[in-house]
């Protein structure tokens, strides 16, 4: 059997409830924003691919000039993992002169071994 206090009334328990739902944190509406693509690593290993295949020798910097807008800075990560990936493969041959240099990119010739039957 629920035998309330004689100071919990009608009153006090709505002062209570109100004080507990102005107490809860409020529902934050986050504006929407558009998100857009600005480049693939698969779209960025074509364009370092065909441009490898026109020159023997090129610098990174050319490929992926270093800017200052955000977009500028995720081409310029996505492009240094493509390269990774060209080295990985053993498209490309990736040298650093000095440290925190330009990275030269060579095209790697394919060497195809003849074995005698």
């Amino acid at each position: 059997m629920f035998l309330p206090d004689k100071q919990i009334s009608k009153k006090s328990m709505m002062v209570y409830v109100k004080d507990v739902l102005h107490a809860m944190p409020k529902k934050v509406l986050l504006p929407e924003v558009e998100v857009k693509k600005v480049v693939s690593i698969e779209e960025m290993l074509d364009r370092l691919i065909s441009r490898i295949e026109n020159t023997i020798k090129m610098s990174f910097g050319e490929f992926a000039p270093k800017g200052n807008t955000r977009e500028d800075r995720l081409v310029v990560i996505v492009g240094f993992l493509a390269m990774l990936e060209l080295v990985r493969q053993g498209v490309i041959h990736a040298i650093q002169e000095i440290d925190r240099g330009d990275i030269l990119l060579e095209k790697r010739e394919i060497e195809i071994e003849v074995k005698n039957l």
